[in-house]
């Protein structure tokens, strides 16, 4: 492969509760999604983050958090979660 080019994706805020979802999840709060990627002769660069807001599942209070990707090439190099109350 040749050639160069570059991405990027904002997306959101989508409503959880728009997910279909069995309704004893009662998902709540909403998601958005960020992604920058670059090709340089056929390797990949990628960085995505998805942010939640106000997240709720199942009645419980789960507040906000983001989650961190990168990817260069083939190889997934790091993933960061970070949030107070939210498991990601």
């Amino acid at each position: 492969m040749s050639g160069s080019g570059s991405a990027e994706l904002d997306a959101g805020p989508l409503a959880l509760a728009q997910i279909p979802a069995p309704e004893r999840l009662a998902l709540g709060g909403s998601l958005s999604l960020r992604v920058e990627a670059t090709a340089d002769r056929g390797a990949l660069k990628a960085r995505a983050q998805a942010q939640l807001t106000d997240t709720r599942a199942a009645g419980l209070a789960l507040g906000a958090g983001r989650l961190t990707a990168r990817v260069d090439g083939r190889r997934l190099e790091g993933v960061e979660a970070v949030g107070k109350n939210l498991l990601l």
